[in-house]
């Protein structure tokens, strides 16, 4: 016989929950902050730009953006507070039952940011039509 060598390598966080997501039947996605730093990497928007079914627009020159997946979130102005989306850190809801501040919504410092869309985010509250959650 000749000599097995085993080696192993412990798993990040975002490799973690890569697998994780990767067990939902649904559509899920995990953009890592190496991926955003690749580009412009200023807020949310950036993170989320390149995700299918997410749309996340800055509108009116601000870092106050308008944020919807799969139709859910949609509001009219970037001023107002983000309704119909959860957004999580680390698990704890930014989102109170008036919606999301933008100034919650700062990206920079992140590990990773997860998107779950339509009902695979159910886990976090049956009201959770999409749930980006970030660490």
């Amino acid at each position: 016989m000749g000599t097995v060598t085993v080696q192993a390598a412990k798993q990040t966080e975002a490799q973690a929950a890569k697998a994780k997501l990767d067990e939902v039947a649904g559509g899920t996605s995990l953009v890592t902050q190496a991926e955003v730093e690749k580009g412009r990497s200023a807020t949310l928007e950036d993170t989320l730009a390149y995700q299918p079914g997410v749309y996340a627009q800055a509108a009116g020159g601000n870092d106050a953006i308008k944020i919807s997946i799969r139709g859910s979130g949609a509001n009219t102005s970037p001023g107002y507070f983000r309704e119909g989306t959860k957004f999580l850190f680390d698990g704890l809801a930014l989102t109170g039952a008036g919606g999301t501040p933008y100034e919650l919504l700062d990206t920079q410092g992140l590990n990773y940011t997860e998107v779950l869309r339509g009902a695979n985010a159910f886990e976090y509250g049956a009201l959770s039509l999409g749930a980006p959650s970030t660490l």
